[in-house]
């Protein structure tokens, strides 16, 4: 009987962390779908996510602000 009660809970713990990760998953993508409009159409807007959200996703933040970066040079 305490064994399936511990089963029950690690079972439980794994789906909350599961579901925390998709909703992670979830916000970078959004972050990057922002991103790409952003470099497309916005060059400001880019300024502006890179405030944003840099503090928890220096890596997508970084690579898409060296995008916004490029761009901008390769057409001004």
């Amino acid at each position: 009987m305490e064994e399936r009660a511990l089963a029950r809970e690690l079972v439980r713990a794994r789906l909350q962390d599961l579901a925390q990760m998709q909703k992670k998953m979830d916000t970078l993508l959004a972050v990057q779908l922002e991103f790409q409009v952003a470099i497309e159409e916005d060059q400001e807007r880019c300024y502006e996510l890179a405030a944003v959200w840099a503090p928890e996703n220096q890596c997508l933040v970084v690579s898409n602000h060296l995008e916004c970066y490029w761009r901008w040079r390769s057409t001004g």
